[in-house]
């Protein structure tokens, strides 16, 4: 089987890919300091080197109250003294050969609560319930997972902490702090910015009904629960395009909530088609939430294919697409235009080399991603992501292959990609 096909470089607007295979966004859960650390970045490293053509971050909180509001894990990116560490990261992105891209949250929403127990907040004061039902079908995954006291509530149906609603200003508010953090994300040299509107976090909150019951301009029809995701993918390419014209602009989606009474693929449809007329570059397709845990990461390969296709065709834009496990699948995908980007999260922990071990026509050597949970669940209490497949991971930052190894530049090399002596748009050289 010839794979060539998947090493074909693509454009994500202004952004030149060397292959189809991308790291998806992955919460390895190892900011000890809040800041990416350099096991994060051997992390990276690691993926980098696998040969996938981006890497992206996990979710990355983009404004104060998003950071709080989930208890202060994961990573933040507000302030500019936050920049030198993602700097860091991009760097050692390249350095391995790999575009950099961002996961850029507004938070959690009913899905999280401040350190402090107090509330967080969420599109509507409706607390988060966890569906046993939409658990997968696995041994041991339900029995582990309702062990867990904030687990236990959720499932009763009532969230630990019920959330506080926004207000409209404070919405208008958050969406002006993420658009700044897009700026300082590209200052950091990132490739990509992506907008996290998937999985139940905030802004996919603010697309169901089930969880935006609101009056004002954010709440009622689709058009207004998807307001905010409109108005904040247009603000952010509107910024990028003016400051930082090298970085494309996606927006990750949920195809479908697979939730009784959520939203369906058609309203998803018609939001990328609204998110492709202000200026996103590409999509990036994923489906559901914790409310359906089986079909967020499910047992069965593909899953998502045709929600890509469906995306890809509506817009004519580039889309990634999540779920694929096999490398038959990888090859289909991007042969028969269901996507044009594979996204992997969990094969890549289980075995950061398969895009190389592809190239290599080397698919007997490729350590199989089983989908046992065992990372999944180890990310419900906030633990680090461990593969009992792969021992490395978490402790790449112990294994000298993926330091990021010196480079000589030139003063114009030295500086983020974004940033350039040379573009006359004022001040001059600084030698």
């Amino acid at each position: 089987m010839g794979f060539e096909a998947l090493y074909q470089p693509i454009r994500l607007g202004p952004v030149e890919v060397k292959n189809r295979f991308s790291m998806a966004p992955t919460s390895a859960v190892q900011a000890e300091t809040g800041l990416p650390t350099e096991q994060n970045y051997a992390y990276i490293a690691a993926r980098a080197k696998g040969g996938a053509g981006i890497v992206h971050t996990g979710s990355v909180q983009g404004t104060p109250k998003a950071w709080i509001g989930q208890s202060e894990i994961q990573h933040p990116l507000y302030d500019p003294t936050h920049v030198g560490a993602y700097a860091e990261l991009t760097d050692t992105a390249h350095a391995f050969g790999a575009k950099a891209f961002i996961q850029l949250s507004l938070g959690l929403g009913n899905r999280g609560y401040k350190a402090d127990g107090s509330p967080g907040w969420a599109p509507s004061a409706i607390a988060k319930a966890e569906l046993p039902g939409g658990m997968p079908d696995h041994e041991g995954f339900r029995t582990y997972f309702l062990r867990l006291p904030h687990s236990k509530a959720m499932v009763d149906g009532h969230a630990v902490v019920p959330p506080r609603a926004y207000t409209t200003e404070e919405i208008e508010e958050e969406i002006e702090t993420y658009v700044a953090s897009a700026k300082l994300a590209a200052t950091a040299g990132f490739d990509g910015i992506e907008i996290h509107a998937c999985h139940g976090y905030l802004l996919d909150q603010f697309r169901s009904p089930l969880t935006n019951i609101r009056t004002d301009k954010y709440g009622g029809s689709v058009e207004n629960r998807n307001r905010i995701i409109v108005e904040i993918s247009q603000k952010t390419v509107e910024a990028i395009e003016t400051d930082f014209p090298e970085v494309a602009v996606g927006v990750r989606l949920s195809a479908e909530e697979h939730v009784e009474g959520g939203y369906q693929f058609v309203e998803t449809r018609d939001l990328a088609v609204e998110l492709a007329a202000v200026g996103v570059h590409y999509f990036d397709i994923t489906s559901s939430s914790r409310a359906s845990f089986k079909d967020f990461v499910p047992d069965i390969d593909g899953t998502n294919m045709k929600y890509a296709k469906g995306i890809k065709e509506a817009t004519g834009l580039p889309v990634m697409c999540n779920n694929l496990h096999e490398p038959a699948n990888y090859l289909k995908a991007i042969e028969e235009g269901y996507c044009d980007i594979v996204n992997m999260c969990r094969p890549l922990i289980a075995d950061p080399d398969i895009p190389n071990k592809v190239r290599a026509n080397k698919i007997d050597q490729i350590v199989r991603c089983t989908r046992c949970y065992a990372c999944t669940l180890r990310l419900t209490v906030f633990i680090p992501v461990r593969c009992p497949l792969n021992p490395n991971v978490g402790r790449e930052r112990y294994m000298p292959e993926y330091l990021r190894p010196p480079v000589w530049q030139t003063k114009e090399e030295m500086l983020p990609a974004q940033i350039r002596w040379d573009r006359g748009e004022g001040g001059t050289d600084a030698s």
